[in-house]
């Protein structure tokens, strides 16, 4: 394409061609006129024909001129209008805008945001704020009307916990409107001293109590006929590796080690969220202090094996085990998050144990909070524990110049393995006393003759 630029640099005099002094002025074999290049209002290089009836130079000039100024013109009224718009904005036409962000951030799998956390905050608004002050302007409600709706969380039948949450979503919700610049405010108005007076705060008189499964019940669990090898799996996932319901849930065979000299758990995904249909998408775990490797647990060892070689299994992915499967697949042989809070329930109460604790019901998180209190009562020492729990450690030492590696690591989680004297302690006895012969039988192949049980039960 042939291109014979003409660039005018002495057309001051010309009062058109000052407005427009840095276009550039040329011919292209694709038009028989002239055409002129100009920057727009972002930045960019733009290419405008001039029309054949303006024959010299000095007219493409002025109409070039003519037609940028009226370009930008139509992008400063533009301009005004969204500015006047944004000053009408309801808080529930920018929630529409702000939830469609976070979902595209979810679907994306940014670690800025998590699916739970996109749940909490949609739940926040549906149900409390856009019921309340979703016909409020985002730029004009006042400070009272703020404080007056915090105030009345407290009336409303939900727990304190609750209420922080809520808060913290709408706060969340004026920080990114502000930034992005769909409000025309300066201030975050939840951030006010004013309205954080009014926000709630727990105040308990006595430490936090810590649900979790005790452990006699825990191998009550794990040792019970009549609970599928599926749910065994799960159950001890959580309560001998420390693993949340998302981290089990994105296993694939690949992450799991067995011909090592010490077998490990690779923990790099999670499963994001729960689908009614049982379909989880996969992406990364909490936080990048859960990217682990993790020591089995020798029982812990004995189920998976059994499970990977199991019918059911097989049954569930219609083929053998490959590396790219799901450890814990659904019935279509997906990534699966079920919801196991009511299930881990009635599996303890089927094995005649408690499915409550202080009152408050149990759930699959428990068990991971068993794992903690278990290896903590066992003399773990606490930054072991957090290293395999994956959680963040402020200390410098510990991140830095500290080197735990995974005979350590496997060590410790064997000492949740129950001895002698506390199966003697054990106020269920009968239970103590089956938990230690079923240990004994799971462990050791050879315990299949009645003689060698008998020694067991000799040493128990």
């Amino acid at each position: 394409m042939n291109v014979d630029p003409c660039v005018y640099e002495d057309v001051e005099e010309d009062k058109a061609s000052k407005k427009v002094a840095n276009i550039r002025l040329f011919k292209r074999s694709s038009w028989p006129g002239y055409m002129v290049r100009y920057k727009d209002e972002n930045g960019k290089l733009k290419d405008l024909r001039i029309p054949l009836d303006k024959k010299g130079e000095k007219q493409a000039l002025r109409y070039a001129a003519l037609v940028i100024e009226s370009k930008k013109a139509i992008v400063i009224k533009k301009t005004q209008e969204s500015i006047s718009d944004t000053n009408k904005a309801t808080i529930e036409q920018v929630y529409h805008r702000w939830d469609k962000l976070r979902k595209e951030k979810t679907a994306l799998q940014s670690r800025g945001i998590s699916q739970s956390t996109y749940l909490s905050g949609q739940y926040a608004f549906k149900n409390y704020i856009l019921s309340e002050l979703g016909e409020e302007s985002m730029s004009t409600i006042s400070l009272d009307r703020i404080r007056v709706f915090v105030r009345s969380l407290s009336h409303r039948n939900i727990s304190i916990r609750t209420q922080q949450s809520i808060c913290s979503s709408f706060r969340k919700f004026y920080q990114d409107a502000l930034s992005h610049g769909w409000v025309d405010r300066t201030d975050n108005p939840l951030r006010h001293p004013l309205v954080r007076e009014e926000m709630p705060v727990v105040i308990s008189s006595s430490p936090r109590r810590v649900l979790y499964v005790e452990m006699a019940s825990f191998w009550n669990l794990i040792f019970c006929d009549s609970i599928d090898l599926y749910w065994k799996v799960w159950y001890m996932l959580g309560g001998l590796a420390g693993l949340d319901l998302g981290e089990a849930a994105g296993l694939k065979w690949k992450d799991l080690n067995f011909d090592d000299e010490i077998p490990s758990i690779i923990i790099e995904r999670a499963c994001q969220g729960k689908h009614p249909s049982w379909r989880s998408s996969l992406g990364p775990t909490k936080r990048p202090s859960r990217l682990r490797i993790l020591p089995i647990h020798p029982i812990l060892l004995k189920g998976l094996s059994e499970w990977k070689h199991s019918q059911d299994l097989h049954g569930r992915l219609k083929h053998t085990p490959e590396l790219e499967d799901p450890v814990l697949p659904n019935c279509t042989g997906l990534h699966s998050r079920p919801w196991l809070s009511k299930k881990i329930r009635d599996h303890l109460e089927r094995t005649g144990c408690k499915s409550t604790y202080m009152g408050k019901n149990l759930n699959y998180k428990c068990l991971r909070r068993t794992f903690s209190t278990s290896l903590h009562a066992a003399g773990v020492s606490l930054e072991i524990l957090k290293r395999l729990m994956g959680h963040e450690d402020d200390s410098v030492t510990m991140k830095h110049y500290t080197n735990l590696n995974l005979c350590v690591l496997y060590e410790a989680v064997c000492r949740l393995i129950p001895s002698e004297n506390k199966i003697k302690n054990q106020v269920e006895s009968e239970l103590a006393y089956r938990v230690k012969i079923l240990f004994a039988k799971y462990l050791q192949s050879d315990l299949n003759s009645d003689r060698n049980i008998e020694c067991v039960e000799n040493k128990v």
